[in-house]
């Protein structure tokens, strides 16, 4: 009998513990540091990879050890080189990196392969993906006093090949006044296989069109907007006072104009089978996250746990098979670590 009882209590302090490290597991964060890092701008995430870029250069990492492979790309206009800000996607076992008015091609450790430049009667255009048997990107157009952005799809040769949407910056006139609402509507767009959601209005409104850049459907639901408060202001200011010299503080404080309410949609993004919807909504647990199936049925409501960096900028992530990577710079060491959370 007091043997049987010391194995039941065996066995249990067994299973205790094991229930012990899976719960832990499943609210602990993992992180890794990675001391080569400066200035990060973007992260890609491919199997057992890290792709960073940085200003006009690229970084491969290995997430099993944190070691650097490989570090290539540098500003200018030959062949392999980078103007603009420049954005990777992993496409069909290569690296493409969009840069201002071409795409670039390497193999997944870093040997430039080709470049493909935008001609120029497709005027300046950018920031393209990889989509359908071409690209998406964005452009930009002048009607009258009226400046635009838009969205393109460009086929394989960078030529563009249709219109999809386009969202208005502002007059000539209001360039000219120097005025800066820094609180904007958000233009975001994703691609999500033959797929577009594109947000660049007022409420809670994703517009989706198909490979030909017809309407398909649009998501939306009521939102209460939330209120830009006198605090808000204060935050912003204080922000660009510690980071900005005096003469320039001094100019922004005269020119910038604060929105009575935030805009609703902050930016989208898209990964498996899942689109994200970002709002600009914060609280201690993290970002306000609306989450949709491609088809547009609603999946749940999240707070991702996002760091930012300024008032407006979020630290690099990326969002790979329902986990967060996300640089985050250790201020105390000056060290960048990479934070990985699972999305619940």
């Amino acid at each position: 009998m007091k043997r049987a009882l010391m194995i039941f209590l065996y066995l249990l302090i067994i299973i205790l513990f094991l229930i012990s490290g899976i719960l832990f597991s499943e609210k602990s964060d993992k992180v890794i540091s990675f001391p080569d890092i400066l200035k990060p701008g973007s992260i890609v995430i491919e199997k057992d990879r890290m792709f960073v870029t940085e200003k006009a250069a690229i970084h491969i990492y290995d997430l099993n050890n944190s070691r650097l492979l490989k570090k290539f790309g540098k500003k200018g206009e030959g062949p392999g080189e980078f103007l603009g800000v420049i954005k990777l996607h992993i496409v069909s076992g290569e690296i493409m990196v969009s840069s201002l008015g071409k795409v670039s091609y390497f193999s997944m450790d870093g040997k430039f392969i080709r470049d493909l430049r935008s001609p120029k009667t497709s005027g300046i255009s950018g920031g393209f993906q990889p989509f359908n048997k071409g690209y998406i990107g964005t452009g930009t157009d002048m009607d009258k006093n009226e400046g635009y952005r838009t969205i393109n799809i460009y086929n394989s040769r960078l030529q563009k090949v249709k219109e999809v949407y386009r969202s208005s910056v502002g007059s000539r006139f209001d360039s000219l006044s120097g005025k800066r609402n820094f609180f904007k509507k958000a233009f975001s767009y994703k691609t999500f296989g033959s797929r577009i959601y594109i947000s660049g209005e007022e409420g809670f409104i994703v517009r989706v069109f198909n490979s030909n850049g017809d309407s398909l459907f649009t998501i939306k639901r009521d939102y209460k907007r939330l209120k830009f408060k006198e605090r808000d202001k204060r935050n912003f200011l204080n922000y660009l006072k510690a980071n900005s010299p005096d003469y320039v503080y001094r100019s922004m404080q005269k020119r910038l104009i604060f929105p009575e309410y935030y805009p609703v949609i902050f930016f989208l993004y898209a990964d498996s089978s899942k689109i994200y919807i970002f709002t600009w909504k914060r609280s201690e647990e993290g970002l306000e996250t609306f989450i949709y199936d491609p088809d547009g049925n609603f999946l749940g409501r999240r707070e991702l746990p996002l760091h930012f960096m300024n008032p407006l900028l979020f630290s690099p992530f990326t969002i790979y098979k329902d986990k967060i990577y996300q640089l985050i710079e250790e201020e105390e060491n000056e060290i960048w670590q990479l934070k990985i959370t699972d999305i619940r």
